[in-house]
């Protein structure tokens, strides 16, 4: 398996589309690494049922380190099936920000978990998920537009302009840990 990202594979690049001064981290990354971080929530998911609203804020590099906050923001139970284990699904509102508590990536996704021994279908919220997530807009502002460098004329280092290379997204680090020092709007 292979990987074309080239503001992941070339650091020149890198520096000249996004002024980051190190390589960057690429997207997919940080997207497993917040979701690897809310299993201490989710546990056991038997399905990942939507991610909606997956928005980069900022261009993380190699180095930098990123704590997610995960939030409950829906319960369901879903219907009880014969033979089969009950189950009931949560909403995830996943908030990553980096070691400087900068906003990364801010999502929901929904999660079906088995229901634990003392469950009770008659008494578990039945929140409506459609809506969770539906209304999220991109960014506030565009990161390459932020007063950071843009590749332009002959400026950067690539022979060819693809606009794919003016991406939202970029990555996590090689340390993880669960939880920040704070985090963006809590109280």
């Amino acid at each position: 398996m292979s990987d074309r990202l080239r503001l992941a594979l070339d650091a020149e690049l890198c520096a000249a589309v996004t002024g980051e001064p190190g390589p960057l981290a690429h997207p997919g990354l940080v997207c497993n690494v917040a979701i690897g971080q809310s299993t201490l929530v989710t546990q056991r998911v038997k399905a990942n049922l939507f991610y909606r609203g997956l928005t980069f804020h900022r261009f993380p590099v190699i180095g930098d380190t990123v704590y997610t906050r995960t939030e409950v923001v829906g319960l369901r139970a879903n219907t009880a099936k014969p033979g089969r284990a009950p189950t009931g699904l949560a909403a995830l509102r996943m908030t990553t920000v980096d070691q400087a508590d900068r906003l990364v990536l801010d999502f929901y996704r929904c999660a079906m978990l088995p229901a634990g021994p003392d469950w009770r279908p008659d008494g578990t919220p039945d929140n409506d998920l459609s809506s969770i997530g539906a209304g999220v807009t991109g960014p506030a502002v565009d990161p390459p537009a932020a007063g950071t460098p843009r590749c332009s004329g002959g400026g950067c280092p690539v022979r060819t302009s693809t606009p794919a290379l003016r991406v939202r997204s970029c990555t996590a680090p090689p340390i993880w840990s669960a939880a920040p020092p704070s985090w963006p709007g809590s109280p």
